[in-house]
This record gives structure tokens, sequence and C-alpha cells, in this order.
């Protein structure tokens, strides 16, 4: 077998000012368009099919068995960031909803009142 000494050097690539490749730069014009999400699909639809069959179970046995992780799961799930619109109350004055609040108050005692009495 003959070696040689020779530095195989690759083709120098164009890229932008930042030193990034740029667009259509490989000669076999790059990934075919969707194959990136190809596995990603495919993991999914297995998953899914694996939750329908034992997620309830499962999340009944992490809850009883591992409780920190069922609770980080949980709070994965929840919003980062919650924003209330306080639009529905913004009209209304400080005097008007404690007027109301008192008004609610008021009328739950008497439905306890007239619960309590049968009538």
């Amino acid at each position: 077998m003959d070696q040689t000494n020779e530095t195989l050097t690759p083709p120098e690539e164009p890229r932008d000012e930042k030193g990034r490749f740029l667009p259509g730069n490989s000669g076999n014009g790059g990934r075919p368009k969707g194959s990136r999400n190809k596995l990603g699909e495919l993991f999914v639809s297995h998953l899914y099919a694996d939750w329908q069959a034992h997620g309830e179970a499962v999340i009944a046995r992490v809850r009883d068995e591992e409780p920190a992780v069922y609770l980080r799961v949980v709070a994965g799930l929840l919003p980062k960031r919650v924003e209330l619109d306080p639009a529905p109350l913004s009209e209304i004055s400080d005097d008007d909803l404690t007027a109301a609040i008192v008004a609610i108050r008021a009328a739950r005692a008497v439905g306890a009142d007239a619960g309590e009495d049968g009538g």
C-alpha cells in the first residue's frame, strides 16, 4: 500500500461576516425537507400509544411512590408567567367593590339562615 504524507484540506466554503455558513453551500443540497422531524414524529406517536395504554396508572404510581417527581412534572406543565387582565374590575371604584362584597356576604348569611330553618 502506498502511503503519502499529503495533507487533505477541505475546500473553502463561503461564510458570512460572522463566520456562519451561507445557505446552500453544501454540494448535496443539504438535508431533505422534513427529515429532521421524522424521528421526532415517530417518537411522539410511540409515546402517545404508550400513554394511551399506561398513562393513568403511571401517574397514580408516580404520585404515590415519588411525590417529588410528580410535583416537578405538574410544576413543569404550569405556565412560567401568568398575566391577569384587571380590565373587568378596573372601572369599578374601591367603595363599590367593598359594597358588592358586603352584599354578597349578607346574601350568603341569609341563605345559610334560610337553609337552617328549612325555609
